[in-house]
């Protein structure tokens, strides 16, 4: 779908842009002996702020703006060259919690949203150069002990019951999750991982960016069950496909660590 910060530039020898990508403002600037790439961030992860703006020497370093997170030169191009920006996923789990204790009865399932920050890939000739997080979340263990787990985000955002409750800012990433109760007792949904590289990202009419969507069911004496499934089925929306996984699911430490997800009721 069309959007001008993710069409290509020609970089010139004096061509500098920068883009606003909710909290995320990243720049870069043709400089010898290539791209020369900085990035600041705000004090705000639901910044609505969404824009392309080509600059000029004349606009300065922008030094009055947030602290700067990133900055580097990479050699190697000469202008002219092509850049752009990719949508990406995070590249690890994102775990969140619900506002409230949810109580699934046997046989029943429920769904629950939450949003995400969106990742932005710098692409030179079509071939990454680096990616940041519009924001940058911190770091929090998933699984049922110290052993057997995965190492993920601590999601900012919880869960939601609506998908109008969803935060509606343009560099957040919405992810619905179905859990289902296979057990013959009542359980507690206590968190939930969602395994962000095993996922695909999408993009509505309105530039709402979307995940794949997941199923975990948890089942008698086993481990969740985890399904990741394609979106537009379960949302009822027209979703165009923006980028792939960055890896393949896999059954270890992140689908084990899912058992934490549930928990008996006493």
């Amino acid at each position: 779908m069309a959007d001008p910060v993710f069409e290509a530039i020609e970089y010139l020898a004096t061509t500098r842009v920068q883009w606003t990508l909710g909290p995320l403002r990243l720049q870069a600037q043709a400089r010898p002996p290539g791209l020369w790439v900085e990035a600041r961030r705000s004090g705000d992860p639901f910044d609505p702020g969404w824009a392309r703006e080509e600059l000029s020497a004349e606009d300065g370093d922008g030094d009055e703006g947030p602290p700067v997170i990133f900055q580097r030169l990479f050699a190697g191009f000469t202008p002219p060259f092509m850049v752009n920006l990719r949508p990406r996923l995070a590249d690890r789990p994102i775990i969140t919690r619900p506002e409230m204790e949810v109580v699934l009865g046997p046989g029943v399932s429920t769904d629950v949203y939450l949003s995400s920050p969106l990742w932005i890939e710098v692409c030179v000739g079509g071939e990454a150069l680096c990616e940041l997080p519009t924001w940058r979340a911190s770091d929090t263990w998933f699984g049922p002990d110290t052993t057997h787990g995965v190492l993920g985000y601590a999601g900012r955002t919880s869960l939601r019951t609506q998908r109008s409750e969803v935060y509606d800012t343009p560099s957040r990433v919405a992810t619905l999750a179905t859990i289902s109760n296979r057990q013959s007792r009542p359980v507690v949904l206590d968190r939930v991982a969602l395994p962000m590289p095993n996922m695909g990202v999408y993009r509505d009419r309105d530039g709402r960016f979307w995940s794949d969507s997941v199923r975990v069911h948890c089942l008698e004496d086993k481990e969740a069950e985890v399904t990741i499934t394609a979106p537009k089925s379960a949302q009822g929306l027209a979703l165009e496909r923006v980028g792939g996984p960055r890896e393949i699911a896999r059954s270890d430490g992140f689908l084990e660590a899912f058992s934490a997800v549930m928990r008996g009721t006493s």
